[in-house]
């Protein structure tokens, strides 16, 4: 887990249109149990201490 956030970590920093893409692809894929248990929280509390 820590490689997965120090990605998203630079990935807010040096291209943060990637998180409007990932953003995307959570809510595309969220109905079909593509997403790993545990990554939407994941990505849900890095985002609110990103913006």
């Amino acid at each position: 887990m820590p490689e997965l956030y120090e990605k998203m970590l630079k990935a807010s920093v040096y291209s943060p249109e990637k998180f409007e893409e990932l953003e995307f692809l959570i809510k595309t894929l969220s109905d079909d149990d593509v997403i790993p248990e545990g990554f939407e929280e994941l990505y849900n509390t890095f985002k609110q201490v990103v913006d």
